[in-house]
């Protein structure tokens, strides 16, 4: 299981396998992983970089180190995991507590949803927390795009704003 590296306009992103359900598996930082799961998990470890967040609904584990052979669950970790749950009640943004129910609220009762410019004005103000705060390591706008398009979608508003990402 070799590590995979998928060219970005800027960087390269590595990826890695999951062991547990073969998923591709995408590297956090070592502030993420000590931001979010439980210190006893972590405690005595060698480092805590080199880990990897499966991204997969299905999968129980959330970080993944191979050359120490170790996961970590949803159980060590010191928030819920939105990325792995179904429900509204699931938060799509950590920095500024959106859920999947706000986005949807807002598509619902006005035809359109407003959260992606708070999000992206928020950013440009300089007050996220994505490495810290958010299991991926990365920006939510990935995440909150997906839960307005099929907000959209289930209402008949495809293309109506609010998935410009």
């Amino acid at each position: 299981m070799g590590i995979l590296e998928k060219d970005g306009a800027s960087k390269k992103i590595k990826l890695e396998v999951c062991p547990a359900c073969q998923s591709r598996g995408r590297a956090v930082k070592g502030i993420t992983v000590a931001s979010l799961v439980c210190q006893e998990a972590w405690r005595g470890l060698p480092t805590i970089e080199g880990f990897y967040f499966c991204s997969s609904i299905d999968c129980a584990v959330v970080y993944f180190h191979l050359q120490m052979d170790m996961l970590i669950g949803g159980q060590q970790m010191r928030v819920g995991v939105g990325q792995k749950e179904r429900g509204l009640g699931r938060r799509v943004c950590y920095c500024f507590g959106y859920t999947a129910a706000d986005v949807t609220e807002q598509v619902f009762q006005t035809g359109a949803c407003d959260i992606l410019d708070e999000i992206k004005e928020k950013c440009r103000q300089g007050l996220s927390r994505c490495e810290r705060e958010n299991p991926q390591g990365f920006c939510c706008l990935g995440c909150v795009g997906g839960v307005v398009k099929d907000a959209m979608s289930r209402q008949g508003l495809e293309g109506k704003g609010g998935d410009d990402e």
